[in-house]
């Protein structure tokens, strides 16, 4: 796997398969033309974070404060979504997941963060609007018994609890 986000990026996926299933004449601007219509649609999202931190034995849970949040990147390589870039330094083969989260944020700053996304230089650009942190597991759950949203490598599920953990050569390839 290599991006598994929720929040924003998924409610533009989600209307981009919409959009391509309505009007598939827009071909490649399917995508551009949902992140331009789900700017107006709202920024704030819930869930609970637990994280198993790399090298550490103990779990970070995100206080009520940090429940809200506009997009959340697990990441196992750095691009995803035709071109956007996260955790600029994620390698896929190096035992840790980066995670990235931004908090929930207004339309001026979801704006001025796209660039920044895409070039891989968010938590450069944005330091007090973006955290992250290398994990090897955790879970997310929704707080009000609500399934989440989330895409996995361009695919949408719903799930209420969401749980990730990092296999150490758990895939090998072989001639």
């Amino acid at each position: 796997i290599n991006v598994m986000s929720l929040g924003f990026d998924t409610t533009v996926l989600k209307l981009a398969n919409k959009i391509s299933e309505a009007l598939p004449f827009f071909g490649g601007a399917t995508y551009k033309l949902a992140l331009v219509a789900s700017l107006f649609k709202g920024f704030g999202f819930k869930a609970k974070f637990e994280f198993e931190v790399l090298d550490k034995a103990e779990d970070i849970t995100f206080t009520d404060d940090d429940l809200d949040f506009t997009l959340a990147a697990i990441c196992n390589g750095s691009f995803y979504g035709g071109g956007f870039c996260p955790a600029r330094d994620s390698i896929l083969d190096d035992g840790k997941l980066d995670v990235v989260i931004a908090k929930k944020l207004n339309l001026i700053q979801v704006a001025g963060m796209i660039g920044s996304y895409s070039k891989g230089t968010i938590l450069e650009t944005h330091p007090h609007l973006v955290s992250s942190k290398s994990v090897v597991g955790g879970k997310i759950s929704s707080i009000d018994g609500k399934p989440l949203s989330y895409n996995c490598d361009g695919n949408v599920f719903e799930a209420k609890t969401i749980d990730f953990k990092v296999i150490r050569n758990g895939f090998t390839l072989g001639y």
